[in-house]
């Protein structure tokens, strides 16, 4: 009988060590735990925005990669000025290479000056959920985000994501079936320098 107890009582424990395939849908902002990650330097990070008369963009590479491309790609906008000033904007935005990268953006577009309707990505603090419950959408060549925008005229001011430290953007991507998730911390100082920090992916 006792024999029969401890079979029985070693098949349970047994069967409670099975692990199990998930596909996970959620991960935790800033959570490095048997995860992917990857540490991010100056190299990586956007110089300053250039104040200038032309209306110019930059696309400068970074070197998160979880397949076999290199996955995002940041777009700097640089500064806009018409009539001494009179009109000016300056902001990062946020694109990638790879199709069907997607990033967590916020849940309504933002209005800006004559009805712009423009896209920002959802900032996350330390330790908040980034799950599939959120609005998602692929940004590409011709689709960017919003981190960061600084936009007057004559008649109102905008001031968005003016400094950040330390916060995440929420980025996923299907891979051979299953959505892997993760993050990129940043920092975003007065508008003018967007640094890249760190990033993470759900394996």
């Amino acid at each position: 009988m006792k024999e029969l107890f401890a079979a029985g009582l070693l098949v349970l424990l047994l069967s409670g060590c099975e692990k199990k395939e998930e596909n996970q849908k959620s991960f935790t902002a800033g959570d490095l735990n048997t995860n992917r990650s990857y540490s991010l330097n100056y190299i990586d990070s956007i110089p300053d925005t250039v104040n200038s008369g032309l209306y110019n963009f930059e696309w400068m590479s970074t070197h998160i990669t979880i397949d076999t491309y290199n996955d995002l790609q940041i777009r700097v906008g640089h500064s806009w000025g018409i009539n001494n000033g009179e009109l000016f904007q300056k902001a990062f935005r946020i694109g990638n290479n790879s199709s069907g990268f997607e990033f967590a953006v916020s849940d309504t577009d933002t209005v800006i000056g004559q009805n712009d309707t423009m896209t920002f990505v959802r900032i996350y603090n330390y330790s908040e959920l980034i799950s599939e419950n959120q609005r998602w959408l692929e940004g590409d060549y011709e689709h960017l985000f919003y981190l960061s925008l600084f936009y007057k005229n004559a008649v109102n001011e905008y001031v968005i994501n003016q400094n950040l430290e330390d916060k995440y953007i929420g980025i996923r991507k299907l891979k051979n079936g299953k959505m892997m998730y993760g993050w990129i911390k940043i920092e975003i100082r007065d508008n003018d320098v967007l640094v890249l920090k760190e990033s993470c992916f759900n394996n």
